[in-house]
Parts: C-alpha cells; structure tokens; sequence
C-alpha cells in the first residue's frame, strides 16, 4: 500500500474536494489512444525500478505510436537509464520543482505540459504526489498507472496486476496463480503493464495476464 504522510494527506484531501465539484471528461476507447503527438512518461524515484522501467519505454512509445515523448524523473533516476530513443525529451526533476506541499511548481508544469499532452503514464509503484498531480494537470485525456489508493484523483486508468489480487480467491486462474508465486525480471510490473497496452492498442503479444480498469 502507498505511504502517505500526514501533510500529504492534507494535500489530498484538498484534490478530493476538487473532483467532488468538478466532471471530467468520458474516455473514448480506441480514440483517445489514436493520433498521440506527445506523451509523458513518469520514471519510479528508486533508480534500480527506473532501471527496469526504462526497459519498456522504447516498445510503449511504438505500440502507442506516440510522435515525442518526455521522460520524467528525479536525478537518481534519469541518470541511472540509458534512454537514446529518437524524438525522447528527458527532464530531471529539480530541487526547486516540487513545492512544499509535494505538488509540481508551476515552472515544471510549464516545461513538460507546453502545448499540450495526449498521454500520461506514470510508472512508479508507489504514488508519488508530484507525478501524480503532475499527470492531471497536464489535462491528457488518457493517463495511465498502477492501481492503487488515491489514485483515481489523479489517473483515469489504473493497471490491476494479478499480484495486486488475493492469491486465495477461487476466480483467479492457474496462469495467475503461478504469476502470483514465481516472480521473476522478466515478468516485472512494467513488462506486464506493457503488454496490456499492447492489448489495448491492439498489439497484443500474449494471452491475458492482468486487468485494466477504466476510472
């Protein structure tokens, strides 16, 4: 589960009031993933699962067959990958880029937004205010994540893996049953919400492995 702190709490609690009053716009599948001229990819803060994340971003920009695409992510994570992707922006997250509250400040709003997003997906395990907040205000009409709590402020699609189910439920197939028990490198989260998008874009490489689930 997400650590929160107290002030983070706060700060949610603010988001939560905001979404009360607020109707956001309806996801039109298979159009809002079609004609992606700019997408967002938010780096997890651990270099070594930035390390395992990064591994997937030059397949999830093709089979989102996005024209550019900006990475972001703290210094310890960015300088940790290796990403030379043609039309790749990479932006490091600053000292002065995160506010008190832990939300993005306006000038790095301003540096990944700028003319606009068509895609956010946030890669890290666990919520992380800034990229959180970050992917919402960016207005993409599809923004992507792992499930998790308080999310469904931020994200309009969360990636439910099998591990995030209790392994003793009977509905769980066999396939999943042995996901849950043998983990391994190459079935990392980021490969598995990788081949979701696949599926979703219609490159699917493999029978069902995990949900998506439309908030």
């Amino acid at each position: 589960m997400d650590r929160v702190s107290i002030k983070e709490r706060g700060v949610l609690r603010l988001y939560t009031c905001w979404r009360r009053f607020r109707t956001l716009p309806v996801i039109e599948f298979p159009d809002a993933l079609n004609q992606i001229e700019r997408l967002l990819i938010c780096l997890p803060a651990d270099p070594e699962e930035a390390r395992q994340a990064a591994d997937v971003i030059p397949e999830l920009i093709r089979c989102l067959q996005a024209e550019s695409a900006i990475v972001l992510g703290e210094q310890s994570a960015t300088t940790s990958c290796t990403l030379s992707e043609e039309g790749l922006q990479v932006i490091t997250i600053g000292d002065t880029d995160r506010r008190w509250t832990g939300s993005p400040s306006s000038d790095l709003i301003d540096r990944v937004v700028g003319s606009g997003l068509n895609v956010a997906v946030d890669l890290s395990l666990q919520m992380d205010l800034l990229t959180s907040a970050l992917c919402l205000q960016s207005k993409a009409p599809a923004r992507f994540c792992f499930c998790g709590p308080y999310r469904a402020l931020f994200f309009n699609i969360q990636i439910v893996l099998s591990d995030q189910t209790d392994p003793l439920n009977s509905e769980i197939d066999p396939i999943n049953q042995a996901d849950l028990l043998i983990p391994s490198l190459s079935n990392s989260p980021y490969v598995r919400l990788l081949h979701i998008v696949q599926r979703m874009t219609g490159h699917a490489p493999s029978p069902q492995e995990s949900t998506w689930q439309v908030k």
